[in-house]
């Protein structure tokens, strides 16, 4: 992008700012999910326990929200209801499978 960028300078393009601003765009963009990554990452740890099915994964519930609720309080991307929204759906229907895997083969 930055190429085109100096090519269309160069040529005194009349699209010139429209490039500026999808640079600008595709920069928060991604900065925004490196960020993302950076502050789920802290909750792999929890993702072994809750896939097995045992009544072990109960113990690191609490480690689990405390972590998730660090997210919302620290990230400046990752803390809006919709994220969070989306982030416990995911959780629960995990810790559903579990649950239904410990009940069916236990």
């Amino acid at each position: 992008v930055k190429k085109i960028i100096s090519i269309l300078q160069a040529a005194r393009s009349k699209t010139l700012q429209q490039w500026k601003e999808l640079d600008c765009s595709i920069t928060i963009v991604a900065n925004e999910a490196k960020d993302n990554v950076r502050y789920l990452y802290t909750l792999d740890k929890y993702f072994g326990p809750l896939a097995h099915a045992s009544p072990v994964m109960m113990e690191h519930i609490p480690s689990l929200m405390n972590t998730v609720f660090m997210i919302y309080c620290t990230s400046p991307y990752y803390n809006t209801s919709e994220h969070m929204t989306s982030l416990f759906l995911k959780i629960t229907n995990q810790m559903i499978n579990t649950c239904k895997t410990y009940l069916c083969e236990g």
